[in-house]
């Protein structure tokens, strides 16, 4: 008795329906994937130009706390910097408050998506 078996398997000729589930496996797996990385890439942004900030405050406090008003070649030096985005960095100086704003990711200034931090000047 001669038993063999007869069904043989081909990886390398997938039919059209195997085919279209690959791709349909793929698609959805893209669909889930890149929002979590546009997500996670977003969120390490804006703490890079949070951090932007804390060192621009941490120098301003090193450099200039003896004087009563900012100067303003220091406003000048703040918007010429960049955010994690590529867009300028804006401040102003008003009422001893130093406020810095980034667009944020959609690099539009006034809306929800803005960073923004403040620091109040004390002077000796």
């Amino acid at each position: 008795m001669n038993l063999t078996c007869k069904r043989k398997l081909y990886f390398g000729n997938a039919t059209n329906p195997e085919t279209l589930i690959i791709i349909a496996v793929l698609g959805i797996a893209a669909a889930v994937i890149l929002p979590m990385y546009n997500g996670a890439n977003t969120k390490a942004k804006k703490a890079s130009t949070r951090e932007l900030f804390q060192k621009i405050i941490i120098d301003v406090k090193r450099q200039n706390n003896e004087q009563a008003e900012m100067p303003q070649s220091l406003l000048k030096e703040i918007n010429s910097q960049k955010d994690s985005w590529g867009k300028a960095l804006s401040s102003k100086f008003q009422s001893h408050v130093l406020t810095i704003k980034s667009a944020g990711p959609d690099g539009i200034a006034g809306n929800s998506d803005d960073l923004e931090q403040s620091y109040e000047w004390q002077y000796k």
